[in-house]
């Protein structure tokens, strides 16, 4: 729509936040998985084996990842495709929420923890903005799908 009302110049400046938000979005998915295996793999295999030093070290496992599992998932046709793959990430996701919620029953608060440079109203100078400009994308890229969720509701 950017486009047709205002010309292909202002809609590739649209454009832009988007494939950064993207790009942002798949570089922290591979952080996540990537971690959350390392650590996995660092308790079931013997770190001195070949692929034990493969499935332990960080950029091994980062490779393997992005080959093994981003790449595929980026080359499907249909969207459709993807949904057992959805299912069993909305179920990593509530994994990850009940052992966040497990471990501050459990540990408690970090003692270095403090609420001083959190805002939750608004960003307050060109810094935090710039710290916030994920949540705009965010928001931004996602408005198109509410009227569809809320159908499905």
């Amino acid at each position: 729509l950017v486009p047709y009302l205002f010309g292909n110049a202002v809609g590739y400046w649209f454009q832009a936040p988007i494939m950064i938000f993207c790009v942002g979005a798949g570089s922290g998915y591979l952080i996540t998985v990537t971690d959350i295996l390392s650590s996995l793999f660092a308790a079931v295999v013997e770190s001195d084996t070949w692929y034990g030093n493969l499935l332990t070290k960080r950029v091994y496992l980062s490779l393997l990842v992005l080959a093994v599992v981003l790449y595929p998932i980026s080359l499907v046709r249909r969207m459709s495709s993807l949904r057992y793959l959805t299912l069993v990430s909305i179920f990593g996701i509530f994994y990850l929420g009940f052992v966040g919620v497990f471990l501050l029953a459990t540990e408690g608060l970090s003692p270095d923890f403090t609420t001083n440079d959190i805002t939750f109203y608004a960003p307050t100078g060109w810094v935090s903005c710039l710290g916030a400009a994920n949540t705009f994308i965010f928001a931004f890229c996602n408005q198109c799908n509410i009227p569809d969720i809320y159908m499905e509701m």
